[in-house]
């Protein structure tokens, strides 16, 4: 006690898993470079098995990674299509150098044509090869984004989308109009060229002065009476609302509405609304992401990432603003109310600290699979559901209502609904007579040691009886095989009708015996929040056992 102050120092140590990025990008890339390696040196099942002729270059790929990602190519290569037959095939639209790159982000969710800082500085002070590398980006972009339509890749059409819409200047702008115009999927960012174009009427001349736009006006003089006519009506929209008295020569920016505070800690709001969520009842085994914009509230940047699989939904936010060395101290609370007034609403509350190393805090089960509830009695009458959260952070506050899904789900939920649906499987375990079907293309790039028990076993009827390992651990392993992740260890253990403690055994045994290091790791962590004092010297036996360095050091803290 001093000067009337009472002051209570509480240390909590928690075993958290430090942020990291998923190993599934680095290992499918692997499969991009089996053309240059010699046939001998790689199991048959990884051989590419579609060849592609290019601007008269062959480049290989693998069927199944192909229809996995995109439903045009599962249509051509795995339908009644000519090209499900035939094991090369033509692409006369497209140049090769597009080509890789649409494939290198098939298999990686990758983009490697992000914008450079010279890009962000004033144009008029960049230097001619500055202006034609930006200039290539842009046209890479714009190519990317044709193929990404053409073959239905919805994220990476959203990349593309955020690339040009940032990139938009005088030299881009018509360019980009000529590739989107007509195009139903990309309105909004043909919606910033008009922008941009009304902006100002002296870029706009400026525009039009341009030789690339004077050809288009006798060439396609409809395109360009198009562009004038939605540039006429946007500057008429902006005078009548008042709104183009100070406007800018750049592209206004998604804009929100911030409120100043002296005081330390200040609120903000965001709203996150998931249209269609209804549809998701479609892939309803299989656990869906989806992310928010960025947003920003406190003069931090942030964004939500929300999981959602049978009736449990799990709700993150995330601080993309590096925090400091002290970190950030906030309160968070999530919420989500039934449209119709009927249920009560879910309410989730905590403070947490934000630090370099914990950057993401959040439920798991903001909505659990225990309760009669389901996330389908939220839902608005257009089918949307809305999940409210409110921040007191310190500095500025922002409040933004969100109306933009963020990218669709990457290559770790593709790879998840491949495993559900077993589509093109063509391998089978067998589990005291039940079957777990299974890919052998990603057991081999993603667990070589699984893949050798493959290989000896009957090459003829493709079963690989598996007599050591409950049915449930290793259908956990899979999992983990096909996404990165792993599921609690309670539901884990419920499958396989053990108690924690036992289960937690196999799944490293598992996990040593098919040397997944990473998934030890996860595993290490995962058991981690099961450690109390009651089972804290089996846990550490079972580390120590196993060789589990961070598991050991928390148990040894319950002693």
């Amino acid at each position: 006690m001093e000067d009337d102050r009472l002051t209570i120092l509480c240390t909590v140590e928690v075993l958290r898993e430090e942020e990291e990025d998923s190993g599934i990008a680095e290992d499918m890339q692997k499969l991009l470079f089996l053309s240059s390696e010699s046939k001998s040196t790689r199991p048959a099942c990884m051989l590419p098995d579609v060849t592609f002729v290019v601007e008269q270059a062959e480049i290989q790929a693998h069927r199944l990674v192909l229809a996995m990602r995109s439903p045009v190519f599962a249509a051509e290569l795995l339908g009644d299509m000519r090209e499900g037959t035939t094991r090369h095939i033509m692409v006369d639209d497209m140049s090769a150098s597009t080509f890789r790159a649409m494939l290198r982000f098939i298999y990686t969710d990758k983009l490697n044509i992000k914008r450079k800082a010279s890009d962000v500085a004033l144009r008029s002070q960049r230097g001619c090869k500055e202006k034609r590398a930006a200039r290539r980006r842009v046209d890479m972009a714009l190519d990317l984004l044709v193929a990404a339509d053409r073959y239905d890749l919805e994220k990476l059409r959203l990349m593309c989308d955020k690339i040009l819409s940032e990139s938009i200047d005088v030299d881009s702008v018509t360019p980009t109009l000529m590739v989107v115009h007509g195009r139903l999927s990309c309105r909004q960012l043909e919606a910033s060229c008009i922008d941009y174009l009304a902006s100002d009427d002296d870029l706009y001349a400026n525009v039009k002065a341009m030789e690339e736009y004077k050809e288009l006006e006798e060439s396609c003089w409809s395109f360009t009476a198009d562009v004038m006519d939605k540039v006429a009506k946007r500057k008429l929209a902006a005078n009548d609302s008042s709104l183009g008295a100070n406007t800018s020569r750049r592209r206004p920016e998604k804009k929100s509405v911030s409120t100043y505070n002296i005081s330390e800690v200040v609120r903000g709001t965001y709203e996150m609304r998931i249209p269609n969520f209804d549809s998701m009842r479609r892939s309803y085994s299989v656990k869906q992401t989806i992310f928010s914009d960025i947003f920003q509230i406190g003069g931090y940047d942030w964004k939500l990432k929300v999981s959602v699989k049978e009736k449990t939904i799990s709700v993150f936010a995330k601080l993309l603003t590096d925090p400091g060395t002290a970190g950030l101290r906030a309160a968070l609370f999530m919420r989500m109310d039934d449209p119709g007034g009927k249920l009560r609403p879910i309410v989730r509350r905590f403070k947490p600290i934000f630090s370099r190393k914990a950057t993401t805090w959040g439920y798991s089960n903001f909505m659990g699979a225990e309760g009669t509830k389901s996330p389908y009695q939220y839902l608005a009458h257009d089918g949307s559901l809305t999940i409210r959260c409110n921040f007191l952070v310190s500095a500025i506050s922002s409040c933004i209502k969100d109306t933009t899904l963020a990218p669709p789900p990457n290559i770790m939920c593709h790879l998840e609904k491949l495993l559900v649906s077993e589509k093109g499987s063509d391998v089978t375990f067998l589990f005291e007579k039940r079957e777990i079907h299974a890919h052998s293309l990603i057991i081999a790039i993603r667990s070589p040691a699984l893949y050798m028990v493959v290989v000896a076993a009957n090459k003829e009827e493709d079963i690989v009886p598996i007599n050591d390992m409950k049915a449930a651990v290793f259908k956990a392993m899979l999992h983990f095989i096909y996404t990165d992740e792993l599921p609690p260890l309670e539901d884990i253990a419920l499958a396989a009708g053990d108690g924690v403690m036992t289960t937690a055994g196999d799944m490293l045994a598992a996990a040593c015996r098919f040397k997944l290091d990473r998934m030890k790791d996860k595993c290490e962590t995962l058991f981690g929040q099961s450690v109390s004092k009651q089972n804290a010297s089996s846990m550490l036996k079972l580390a120590r056992h196993h060789h589990c360095v961070k598991l050991k050091d928390y148990c040894l803290k319950f002693e």
